[in-house]
């Protein structure tokens, strides 16, 4: 049986999600949140729709390019 690759999600949250317990969740996005806040809030957007922070999609360059 091939093993998947623990990063095979479409999204950095689903990947998270999957491979830490609830506590160390927690832990991770309060952590985020705490280093998104050090951000300018262009910075943080950004970073929200490339990665799916913001609704679970990760947006490509292109089209965050094109919302900023």
């Amino acid at each position: 049986m091939e093993r998947q690759p623990i990063f095979a999600s479409n999204t950095l949250v689903e990947a998270v999600n999957s491979v830490l317990s609830p506590e160390d969740r927690n832990g991770f996005w309060d952590g985020l949140e705490m280093v998104l806040r050090t951000l300018t809030y262009r910075e943080r957007e950004i970073l929200k729709l490339r990665y799916g922070f913001a609704d679970g999609y990760s947006y490509t360059a292109a089209e965050v390019a094109r919302v900023f």
